[in-house]
């Protein structure tokens, strides 16, 4: 029996640690790239097992009863109650992550590509992801806090139909990250998918700690 669509769903093209890029800055720092994605081609029973979002079934709602008919009164002015409509929540841009984005885009046109458009809680998914990794002084996909970057997507609210995330470590600047992460084919792989639509980019400057956070919506 094929499985819903509405599966969460992880590619078998993940590249593991072992997988990891090497490259060198113009000032020799040492570098590092990660990729891992997840896609509609083959769960992950390990993090989802069957997990099934189906869309809520609308209850039927009852027609009230007409109530008894009362002598008339003049109308009175009804004070409806205030409701507080949520906050809509802005993106935190950074001027380094602000670059690292149209870098990015710009490789997606060269590609005929849409440009991705950054969402609000995935940016500050990614932000979360690198500055954890400069607090606690790892280079992984999963964060002793957060878990796996789907986890983490998942904690901030984040809903998808499919995801993947870039994380980088040492490059200075934005050109020199998204270069090398262009120079590596998971990552350009990534960066150059067709249906992704919206991205999260985080920059923590003490260590030099690069996250793209990528989903479909």
């Amino acid at each position: 029996m094929k499985k819903p669509l509405s599966l969460i769903l992880l590619s078998s093209a993940i590249l593991l640690p072992t997988h990891a890029a090497e490259a060198s800055t113009t000032n020799q720092v040492k570098t590092h790239t990660y990729t891992w994605n997840v896609s509609d081609q083959q769960v992950y029973t390990y993090y989802f097992g069957n997990y099934q979002y189906q869309k809520p079934q609308q209850r039927p709602v009852a027609k009230p009863t007409p109530p008894a008919q009362q002598p008339t009164q003049p109308n009175q002015p009804v004070e409806k109650p205030q409701t507080d409509k949520p906050a809509q929540q802005t993106a935190n841009v950074s001027a380094t992550e602000q670059a690292v984005l149209d870098l990015t885009n710009a490789e997606r046109t060269k590609a005929g590509l849409k440009p991705l458009q950054i969402d609000a809680a995935l940016q500050k998914s990614a932000k979360q992801k690198s500055a954890d990794m400069a607090a606690n002084n790892y280079f992984s996909h999963t964060s002793p806090t957060y878990g796996s970057p789907f986890d983490q997507m998942k904690q901030n609210g984040v809903t998808y139909s499919s995801a993947a995330e870039n994380i980088a470590m040492g490059q200075r600047s934005a050109q020199d990250v998204v270069t090398a992460w262009m120079n590596s084919a998971g990552h350009r792989q990534n960066i150059l998918t067709p249906g992704f639509t919206h991205i999260g980019i985080g920059y923590d400057a003490n260590g030099h700690y690069w996250t793209q956070q990528f989903i479909q919506k």
